[in-house]
């Protein structure tokens, strides 16, 4: 791998108090049967959340700024302090494959891995059934674990350990998310009082605020990942400026820089630019095979140099080389056309 990848990657996701960031660490290529011991490895990813609600992961890019997939599968842990009153609370756990929820060290809730599809050809999951609750209902495939717990007065903390993907599956947290509330209350997202609750309205905005959020955090990460690439493209660029303002004159065309780089690795010097008599005659014989005549010359001299080199192109069929490349067009249609006579039938 190569070590720029290596390095853990740490994102300014959000700017919140201290008290109020749900740390993210992601973890990628860790050996399956192990993904729930992860105090001695080192993320690759490291975020701020502003809840236990995670719609969406950063992006990994390459020091070219490509974007990169992550490990097949990959491990999301999430750790939050808080305090709260003493009392009962229903913790809800709600992912898409396999996850633990851990309260105070204590794992309180856990979900099943997901099973992947065995065919084109499966079933068509129901949509979700709304119950009784305002309670947003889990999408299929996700699945909830509710658990009840009584809090001391005090600080807790909160660790969610979450298999992302795996084979088979789409690398994508889906709605995993971890929801509270006491007795009689709207469940909202661990998190700060603010949080949002865990209702289609206040969900969906949610995941609108994060997908604009990643975005924008997305879009700063590929710049800095490429600052290198376009600091040499710009080099690069400069260069090939300098070099062609330092080229002859009569460098113009593509097929001068096609001959001359072929003469410099001969070590050849390429003549000079041919004077304006010398032009007139090569196009002259060229296209009627005659040498220009006099009064030919003298109409061509009385023009300027550049003027009259520039007007040998068409449309400028009026002027002394315009009219001379017609007798050379002419000359190739009528031998097309005797040629077509000519050839058998």
């Amino acid at each position: 791998m190569n070590a720029a990848l290596a390095r853990p990657l740490v994102l300014a996701l959000f700017v919140l108090p201290a008290t109020a960031q749900v740390r993210v660490d992601l973890f990628e290529k860790v050996p399956a049967g192990s993904e729930f011991e992860l105090s001695a490895r080192q993320p690759l990813t490291t975020y701020d959340e502003p809840a236990f609600g995670f719609p969406r992961v950063p992006t990994r890019y390459s020091d070219n700024a490509l974007p990169l997939d992550r490990s097949t599968p990959f491990v999301l842990r999430a750790t939050f302090e808080r305090t709260y009153a003493a009392g009962d609370r229903t913790f809800r756990l709600r992912a898409r494959g396999a996850a633990a929820l851990l309260v105070d060290g204590k794992e309180i809730a856990r979900t099943k891995a997901q099973s992947p599809n065995l065919t084109g050809d499966d079933p068509v999951p129901p949509p979700p059934v709304k119950q009784d609750s305002l309670v947003r209902p889990a999408p299929y495939p996700h699945l909830d674990s509710v658990s009840k717990l009584h809090l001391d007065a005090g600080k807790h903390s909160f660790v969610l350990i979450a298999i992302i993907g795996g084979k088979g599956l789409f690398p994508s947290p889906g709605e995993l998310a971890v929801s509270t509330g006491t007795p009689g209350d709207m469940e909202r997202l661990l998190g700060p009082d603010t949080a949002p609750q865990l209702v289609d309205a206040e969900w969906d905005a949610y995941v609108a605020a994060a997908n604009a959020r990643h975005h924008a955090a997305d879009v700063a990460h590929r710049r800095e990942a490429s600052t290198a690439v376009v600091a040499a493209w710009r080099d690069r660029h400069a260069a090939i400026r300098q070099s062609v303002l330092a080229r002859p004159a009569h460098q113009y065309k593509d097929i001068d820089h096609f001959i001359d780089a072929r003469l410099e690795k001969a070590h050849v010097k390429p003549l000079p630019a041919t004077s304006d008599l010398e032009f007139l005659r090569r196009v002259s014989v060229d296209a009627t095979g005659i040498i220009p005549t006099a009064s030919e010359v003298r109409e061509y001299l009385a023009e300027p140099s550049h003027a009259a080199r520039a007007r040998s192109r068409p449309p400028a069929q009026e002027s002394l080389l315009g009219r001379q490349l017609g007798h050379l067009l002419a000359g190739c249609s009528g031998r097309e056309s005797w040629n077509s006579q000519a050839r058998p039938q």
